[in-house]
């Protein structure tokens, strides 16, 4: 997609199926090393999202993605194992 540059796709392997209504967060690395928050959305019903960041706003630089696991295994009744996936 040359609009949105970063594709997620999240893939729930106990149940073999797409991941829904996941919150993601991305982050970009500040000069002082910090997080600086750019976006948080979640995932479509097929476990996707495209819409976190444009073209022109993804410069270089070194990103975070972190996947709110925790709020995904709940919905479905689940005690989660870790709270949050950083990638």
């Amino acid at each position: 997609d040359s609009t949105h540059p970063l594709f997620v796709r999240i893939l729930d392997s106990v149940r073999g199926s797409p991941a829904p209504n996941v919150p993601v967060k991305l982050y970009k690395e500040a000069a002082d090393g910090s997080w600086e928050l750019l976006n948080s959305k979640q995932t479509n019903d097929n476990g996707e999202l495209h819409e976190l960041t444009s073209k022109e706003k993804f410069g270089s630089g070194l990103y975070k993605i972190e996947l709110d696991t925790a709020s995904y295994w709940k919905t479905l009744g689940l005690n989660p194992f870790h709270h949050h996936a950083d990638v």
